[in-house]
């Protein structure tokens, strides 16, 4: 989301009546292009894989998580070749929501009082507050034009306020700036909202393309199987200049 804050989905009663209302809407969207799709130019297509490819470390799949994991071993110094069954961010990664933050609905009291109790929380927030400087140090150090822009995220609801107080207190005892609040941006009112501070949003196409610039890429080129070599390697399949 460019520009304001950015508002999450609140609880599942109103997100499957909106699915009900907007049914016909939601469709088309889904089947067509996506807003980040459509504000940014294709990313530069890539030819298939033909015949046999050695390498150290071979990436499967050209989505956000794949192009990154492919970036970094490379910065690493890995060898790095990267393969997509279609088309880079043709999947999940071109219909994103395109924010960057630690909150992932109501997850931090749930982690809290679970099985792996506070260490397993505490892992978790850490490494998904680490994970958004990690993108903003990234995007500054290569010089990356791609709208990144710290704001806060929200959760709202508007039936159970409580289930948010707990988790605003569970995050704040994890380290995270969070509070519960009634004050959104919302075109209706709310219960309550659970509000991060120093999240972030980007536009993720613009951000992909400018590490894929830098990788070894396959499209069409879908991995069959993956094995051990005679060599104890790691063989992967994949179908030959598949269309």
């Amino acid at each position: 989301m460019s520009g304001g804050n950015q508002l999450e989905k609140g609880n599942q009663q109103e997100d499957r009546g909106r699915k009900a209302r907007d049914g016909q809407q939601k469709e088309q969207t889904v089947g067509g292009a996506s807003l980040w799709q459509n504000q940014s130019p294709p990313v530069a297509s890539r030819p298939a894989l033909k015949g046999e490819r050695r390498t150290e470390t071979a990436v499967i799949g050209g989505g956000m998580a794949g192009v990154l994991t492919a970036w970094l071993l490379k910065e690493a110094g890995r060898e790095v070749i990267l393969l997509e069954a279609a088309e880079l961010a043709s999947g999940q990664t071109g219909k994103t929501t395109a924010k960057i933050t630690s909150q992932h609905g109501l997850i931090y009291d749930r982690l809290l009082t679970g099985a792996g109790g506070r260490p397993l929380a505490q892992a978790y927030a850490s490494a998904n507050q680490e994970a958004i400087g990690a993108y903003q140090k990234i995007i500054e150090a290569k010089g990356i034009d791609c709208g990144f822009q710290r704001l806060p995220a929200y959760l709202y609801t508007r039936e159970k306020p409580e289930v948010l107080r707990a988790e605003a207190a569970a995050a704040a005892e994890l380290g995270i700036a969070a509070a519960f609040t009634l004050e959104t941006e919302l075109p209706f009112p709310v219960a309550g909202a659970l509000r991060f501070e120093d999240q972030a949003c980007f536009q993720p196409l613009d951000f992909l393309r400018a590490l894929a610039g830098e990788l070894e890429i396959y499209e069409h080129t879908p991995v069959l199987r993956v094995e051990t070599a005679e060599d104890a390697g790691v063989l992967a399949a994949a179908a030959e200049g598949a269309a």
